[in-house]
């Protein structure tokens, strides 16, 4: 997770959906009339926006995502319809404060503070409708400075206004690591919270940091051009617009400061990658 900048969201609506700001104060309207959820799915009409400045990546797991909605959805950050208390099966110690309510915070419904793109495994799978907070939840607004007293464990790459993602989850190979310090317990919470360590991520982070690798073995080519080529590879590797890029980061500062445990990160990435797409070969090799 990184953070994103979306302060030119209100300039992108107003050159490609200049009427959607009136429907979305309608709507939120119809919302507050009726004390619950009700109107009609209208952020699907500017996920583009989402997708784009999120550099086409899950903004909670920084998978790659395609331009076909069937993979992600537009993410309503505050669940918009229900929220349900969360417990949590790795820290007991932290619990949710909010209670469950079978209409959430349905006034943000429309609220684009309240909006990102995730994919799906992300959304419906793992977050669903958690919204945990460390204080009581305050469904009675939509004020950022109100709503920040209900001290939410969930970290959004999405406010400008929230900590940087990156100053609480760092890496440790493939596997996400809550910073220590002042974040700890909201890092602990959204890595559980948003499944980060799950199976099909920390392979993915392998193939990162495989190929990360390579690239910085290529900075001692004897080669100019090789080493110019390698430079560019490592660029493109932690920019913030390539898939998995906190990892990749997290890895790099590795190879800066410690090959010698960098290699062995890397030889690991390169043994888990083996286990997925060469199944047998340990036991071939064995034998």
């Amino acid at each position: 997770m990184i953070k994103v900048d979306s302060s030119t969201i209100n300039e992108w609506i107003g050159l490609h959906a200049p009427t959607w700001l009136q429907r979305a104060f309608n709507a939120r309207a119809g919302n507050i009339a009726a004390g619950r959820h009700v109107g009609k799915n209208i952020w699907s009409d500017i996920k583009a926006f989402f997708l784009e400045v999120q550099g086409y990546k899950c903004a909670y797991c920084e998978r790659q995502l395609g331009k076909f909605a069937i993979e992600w959805d537009v993410e309503h950050f505050r669940p918009k319809a229900a929220v349900e208390r969360w417990r949590s099966a790795l820290c007991p110690s932290f619990a949710d404060q909010g209670e469950g309510d079978s209409f959430g915070y349905y006034g943000l419904a429309y609220d684009l503070r309240n909006y990102l793109a995730a994919c799906k495994p992300c959304n419906t799978l793992y977050k669903a409708n958690y919204f945990p907070t460390a204080a009581p939840r305050r469904l009675d607004s939509d004020d950022p400075a109100i709503l920040a007293d209900e001290e939410p464990y969930l970290l959004n790459p999405l406010d400008n206004d929230d900590v940087d993602p990156e100053a609480c989850i760092t890496f440790t190979g493939s596997f996400p690591l809550a910073v220590e310090g002042a974040w700890e317990q909201r890092a602990l919470v959204t890595i559980e919270v948003l499944g980060l360590g799950r199976e099909d991520l920390i392979r993915e982070r392998a193939a990162v940091i495989r190929d990360l690798w390579i690239a910085y073995s290529g900075l001692a080519h004897p080669r100019q051009k090789a080493r110019e080529h390698a430079q560019q590879a490592l660029e493109d590797f932690i920019s913030a617009r390539s898939r998995h890029s906190n990892c990749a980061r997290s890895f790099y500062r590795l190879c800066l400061s410690d090959e010698g445990r960098a290699e062995q990160i890397r030889d690991e990435a390169v043994a888990c990658l083996d286990s997925f797409l060469r199944p047998g070969r340990q036991s071939v090799d064995a034998s």
